[in-house]
């Protein structure tokens, strides 16, 4: 039974405050499984048309911080060129190594402008992605070079 700073499942939540971040619950749409329910920040959010313009298809990605410090990406891809269809998904990963590493994003090798973008806002919001931030070796692309 759940009382104080445990959750319904009995998890200690004492230690499940993330300092300075505003709270907010919100519901991730997975397609074919139900909505992921989350608490937590908004990270970053990038739209794949704001990189390159308008496109027939296109994705859009968001990052979020738990209240667990974990992280999620949620990734929501467009297809209009027959009809409108769209994808989600949402992968939770205890580690900004882990989302990193599933970005295939380090500070030492090139990445999607996107997968940049996004680890670029991150890196404003959240010290865990300060080496994708200012001074960082990971070799930002330029705008220009995202949009040809």
């Amino acid at each position: 039974m759940p009382s104080g700073t445990h959750d319904r499942y009995g998890n200690d939540c004492s230690e499940n405050t993330t300092k300075g971040m505003a709270m907010q619950m919100y519901s991730l749409p997975r397609s074919g499984k139900s909505e992921l329910v989350i608490t937590g920040e908004q990270l970053a959010k990038v739209d794949e048309r704001e990189l390159y313009g308008f496109k027939e298809s296109w994705t859009d990605v968001s990052l979020y911080k738990t209240s667990f410090d974990h992280y999620v990406l949620s990734t929501s891809c467009t297809v209009t060129n027959c009809g409108h269809t769209a994808l989600h998904s949402a992968v939770v990963f205890s580690s900004a190594q882990g989302l990193m590493d599933y970005l295939k994003v380090g500070c030492s090798e090139p990445a999607s402008c996107l997968g940049v973008e996004l680890l670029r806002q991150a890196s404003l919001a959240d010290g865990a992605f300060s080496c994708c931030g200012p001074g960082c070796p990971v070799q930002f692309r330029s705008s220009a070079a995202c949009t040809q």
